[in-house]
């Protein structure tokens, strides 16, 4: 079985917008870690990789590929910047919001008495 290059096979579907939207809103929901991967993916599926990336966004192309590593830790607008520049659709991070904050809101009931 041959294994196919990633970029080879999906790269060009990922610079398609709604195909990138998606694929980075799944990335979102499995979590930060997988996220990033994820927009270090579609990076890489554009011409010029971080190089573009970092002269779209005005920020150093090192800091940019650590930033965007399963380990990483970007800040808002860092994220914010680069989904800007993918001109992939920045509302998928709301909806996360949306998920995390109903998430808390169970939480926060499970923990309060009953009272009767």
């Amino acid at each position: 079985m041959t294994l196919k290059d990633f970029n080879a096979t999906y790269a060009h579907k990922l610079r398609d917008k709604q195909y990138l939207d998606a694929y980075l809103g799944s990335c979102l929901e499995e979590g930060t870690a997988v996220f990033y991967v994820g927009l270090r993916k579609a990076v890489h599926a554009r011409d010029g990789g971080f190089t573009w990336l970092a002269a779209e966004t005005g920020m150093g192309r090192e800091s940019l590929y650590k930033a965007l590593s399963a380990s990483g830790n970007p800040s808002f607008k860092t994220i914010y910047k680069v989904l800007c520049a993918l001109e992939a659709d920045v509302r998928i991070l709301a909806g996360q919001c949306e998920q995390t904050e109903s998430v808390h809101e169970v939480e926060q009931s499970k923990r309060e008495p009953i009272t009767v």
